[in-house]
Formats: structure tokens, C-alpha cells, sequence
């Protein structure tokens, strides 16, 4: 009886050992699949990673610094990006419970910029003539901004067009070919709202007209700069006419020298 016993006792130890190496086994090379996948699809895994952010939060934290707040939103069932047009004063906040007079100051002033975000947003959907189309699908999934959707689709390669086309719920891939090039064409503005791209700061994305606009400004201010530094580097005339003068005199210094010896 002892016997049976102890070789229960042995089995059973044996079948634990067992487990727990497959148990090991099976989740270190899981792992290591995960790592791999992650390395070699990582505009894919940023994707995925993005989708699942709350955005509200995230804006009232990089944004605002204030993300204490968020609980105070949540209440007033207000926790939204896409809700944020809907706050018309700072009043509103002061309704909300945000007693801090400096907080509300830097939050409403924060949902100001981002609306006007939203404005623009909208006036390049209807440049596009896609905005009665698609805009309903993309503030379902928090992307109500330019920006939004430059951080979505800015850093995927063009392998991932037709997943993200899948994600916002486009169907027409011939429309979302339209806007993905009119996306990629826009470029990087250095003012406007900040974003953030593959952790880099970034401003507001903005059209290519716009951008043209500002290169000749400022192409016409760096040559006005040039001239005022090359003007600072010569001579005025003034100093030419002393130095002429001097140079004279010196001459005549000499002569005398020379006359006298």
C-alpha cells in the first residue's frame, strides 16, 4: 500500500515538472514571436497601439498637463475629443467643477486651439469634397483634427492602406487612395498646434498652398537678413572716407620724414 502510494507521489510530481517546462516553454517562444512580429510590422504595431488610446485623455495630459481633471469630465459625461466643440465658455468649466482659476484658463484656452483644429479639419474634408462622406466614420473613431489623422496615417508604410482603410470603415478604396495622397502630401509647418509623430514634436499639418505662401515669406525675410549682414560686414562710407583721409596723411607723414633725413 505504501508502495502504490509513493509511486502516486512520483507521478504526480513528475506530471507537475512537465507542465510547468511546457508551461515555460510555450510562452518563452510565444514571446519570442511577439518581439519578432513587433520589429518587423512596427508601423503595424503602432496602429494597433494608437487605436486603443483614449483620446480625451490623452489630449488633457500632453495638451493640457491637467489630466487630474479627467474624472471631473467623465462625471459630466463630457470625456470626448470629439465633444469638445460643445464647451462654448469657460463657464462651462466652472459648471463642470474645475474651481482652479489658472486651470481653467489653460484648459479653455486649450479646447479653443483645438477647435479651431476642428474647423480646419472640416474646411479640407469639403476641399476634398469628402467630408459628408467620411467624417461621421472618423469622428467615430476620435479623429476629428488633421493632426488626428496625420498621426493615424502619417507614419504607416503603404502596405497598411487597406487595414486603416478597414479600421475607419471606408469602403471605397478609391476614395480613401484620394485621401491618403492628399494626406501624405501635406507637410510639416514650423507653427500651429503641436503633435506628436513616431515621438518626435511635430506642429499642424497644413495645405500646400499655404505652405508655398509661407516660403516665400520667409525666403524674402532670409534674403533680407543676408543684406543686412553683408551690409554690417562692409564698410559704411562714412569710415571708408576716414580711412582714405588717414592713409593720406600717413603719405604725407613719410614725405616729410624722408624731406628732413
Amino acid at each position: 500500500m505504501k508502495y502504490i502510494t509513493k509511486n502516486k507521489y512520483i507521478y504526480m510530481y513528475m506530471y507537475m515538472y512537465m507542465y510547468m517546462y511546457m508551461y515555460i516553454y510555450l510562452h518563452t517562444h510565444l514571446y519570442i514571436f511577439i518581439y519578432i512580429y513587433i520589429c518587423n510590422n512596427q508601423s503595424s504595431f503602432f496602429f494597433f497601439f494608437y487605436k486603443k488610446k483614449n483620446k480625451f485623455a490623452v489630449w488633457l495630459k500632453e495638451e493640457c498637463n491637467l489630466v487630474q481633471y479627467l474624472e471631473l469630465f467623465t462625471k459630466a459625461e463630457i470625456a470626448d475629443i470629439t465633444l469638445l466643440n460643445t464647451i462654448t465658455s469657460e463657464q462651462d468649466l466652472v459648471d463642470i467643477g474645475i474651481n482652479s482659476k489658472f486651470h481653467r484658463r489653460r484648459i479653455w484656452q486649450q479646447i479653443q486651439d483645438f477647435q479651431l483644429a476642428m474647423r480646419e479639419f472640416d474646411q479640407w474634408l469639403d476641399e476634398i469634397r469628402m467630408r459628408r462622406l467620411y467624417k461621421s466614420l472618423f469622428e467615430k473613431r476620435g479623429v476629428v483634427t488633421v493632426g488626428a489623422l496625420f498621426r493615424t496615417i502619417g507614419p504607416q508604410n503603404d502596405s497598411d492602406k487597406v487595414k486603416i482603410a478597414q479600421y475607419f470603415g471606408v469602403e471605397n478604396m478609391s476614395h480613401w487612395e484620394l485621401i491618403w495622397n492628399h494626406l501624405k502630401r501635406y507637410a510639416i509647418h514650423p507653427g500651429g498646434s503641436a503633435i506628436n509623430v513616431g515621438g518626435k514634436h511635430y506642429s499642424q499639418v497644413i495645405p500646400e498652398k499655404v505652405i508655398s505662401d509661407q516660403l516665400a515669406a520667409v525666403l524674402q525675410m532670409e534674403e533680407q537678413k543676408r543684406k543686412l549682414i553683408d551690409a554690417q560686414r562692409q564698410p559704411s562710407r562714412v569710415s571708408l572716407q576716414m580711412n582714405a583721409q588717414a592713409q593720406v596723411q600717413l603719405v604725407q607723414r613719410n614725405e616729410l620724414q624722408l624731406a628732413e633725413a
